[in-house]
């Protein structure tokens, strides 16, 4: 049990954290197996319970029967019973492959209402459903940021992966749960890690962005997620086995991923794992960023100590390539924070990358695989913006082709940077 996981003191608590009445949840805990725990004994035992553990509860389907009594069966001649057994047995056999039993319907989409996520077949029929603590509906504009529904696993049946952020911060952290297609819960994992880099600390509070089954030619088969603090610059990336949802490696990014796409960049026919962020730990607007990671992300070396030079990686590195953009001044006046705006695959191998200017428009590069850039383009507002901004006093210089050539150009880094680094005011002048 994680020690940081919030601590429910009453039965007046546990019902209003699970939004119903103390009499609701005594019920459930002897019917249902609500996960209360005692200390003492006897009727002067003082209640609580994890809300973590509440979580999983909901999320394994503790609600779909709870509170539900069963009628006592009939005694009667064994012969019946034993006949009445069958009779059921065929007839829900030929429900289940009709599909009329919500078991034997297939998933393939999903709606949410309030807390409840819903799973529907072809036929908009319901598949099954769950109710949990209050969540986040939509993560990133990404589809892959809510729920994803496939065979992840590789084993011939459909899965569903639910990217579960709650609202109330104050809640658990956020986790993925996979089910399989019955609404059964098959595994679970828990967002980010209190760590430390540097000489700060980080707490476990994290948000999932990102989710993205895996098939590897060699049969692996594996979920990539990507997940922010909620408040600091610590992003982590983990990969996971799809079949037991156990952590198979992490990477740490000094700044929120964005978006991400799998795309074989080293023609390896392998995926790689391409990811759009913004770099900028401690104060400062930071960087765009583009990197690239090979799964595992152990096929590359992370660099070693006596090989940092002014720009060491700050969360470890490890990355297979790594582009830091230029972040313009027009940007620095008005505060825009350089979070990326696009990362798309386009075609003949080429990457579209947009970061933001102030008010609207952006500047857009074309980049190979091998992270080159095969073109720029400004939009139309950057030279009246600048051209403003100089005559308001917030800059002071006009703009001049040598700066145009300047934002063309990201410096390329063999790991992730303090985005923030006094040491790139040497790479870009007009910043």
């Amino acid at each position: 049990m994680d020690p940081n996981s919030k601590v429910l003191q009453s039965w007046k608590e546990i019902g209003a954290y699970l939004q119903v009445t103390a009499r609701s949840v005594q019920r459930w805990e002897k019917t249902s197996g609500l996960p209360v725990h005692r200390q003492g004994n006897g009727h002067n035992a003082r209640i609580f319970a994890y809300a973590e553990e509440l979580d999983a509860w909901l999320a394994a389907g503790g609600l779909d029967g709870a509170g539900i009594e069963p009628e006592p069966g009939k005694r009667g001649h064994w012969l019946v019973v034993a006949g009445g057994v069958v009779l059921v047995a065929l007839a829900g056999w030929a429900a289940y492959r009709a599909g009329v039993l919500p078991w034997g319907r297939v998933p393939v989409a999903w709606t949410t209402e309030g807390a409840k996520l819903t799973i529907l077949d072809a036929k908009e029929r319901v598949c099954w459903e769950k109710r949990f603590h209050p969540f986040q509906a939509l993560v990133s504009p990404e589809e892959n940021s809510l729920v994803r529904i496939d065979d992840i696993d590789g084993d011939g049946q459909v899965e569903v992966l639910f990217n579960f952020n709650p609202q109330d911060r104050t809640s658990p952290r956020g986790r993925l749960f996979c089910y399989d297609a019955r609404g059964n819960l098959k595994w679970q994992y828990a967002y980010g890690k209190a760590t430390q880099f540097g000489t700060r600390s980080f707490s476990d509070d994290y948000f999932g962005q990102i989710v993205m089954p895996v098939s590897m030619p060699d049969g692996a088969r594996y979920v990539v997620t990507a997940a922010n603090h909620v408040l600091w610059y610590p992003s982590q990336v983990s990969l996971l086995d799809a079949r037991t949802g156990r952590l198979v490696e992490e990477y740490w990014h000094p700044g929120a991923i964005q978006m991400a796409v799998l795309q074989d960049v080293d023609k390896d026919k392998k995926p790689e794992f391409v990811f759009a962020a913004i770099n900028n730990p401690g104060e400062g607007p930071g960087h765009s960023a583009l990197g690239v990671l090979k799964l595992p992300f152990s096929k590359v070396p992370k660099p070693k100590p006596e090989e940092d030079g002014e720009l060491p990686p700050l969360t470890g590195g490890g990355e297979y390539a790594y582009l830091l953009f230029p972040h313009p001044d027009v940007c620095r006046a008005r505060g825009t924070l350089p979070l990326p705006l696009f990362l798309r695959v386009e075609a003949n191998r080429q990457f579209l990358l947009g970061t933001p200017l102030p008010e609207y428009g952006g500047l857009i590069y074309t980049l190979g695989f091998n992270l080159e850039v095969l073109s720029f383009y400004l939009s139309s507002n950057f030279e009246p913006l600048h051209a403003r901004l100089m005559h308001e006093g917030l800059i002071r210089h006009e703009l001049t082709e040598a700066e145009e050539r300047e934002l063309r150009n990201p410096l390329r880094l063999r790991a992730a940077p303090d985005g923030n680094s006094a040491a790139l005011k040497k790479c870009w002048r007009f910043q």
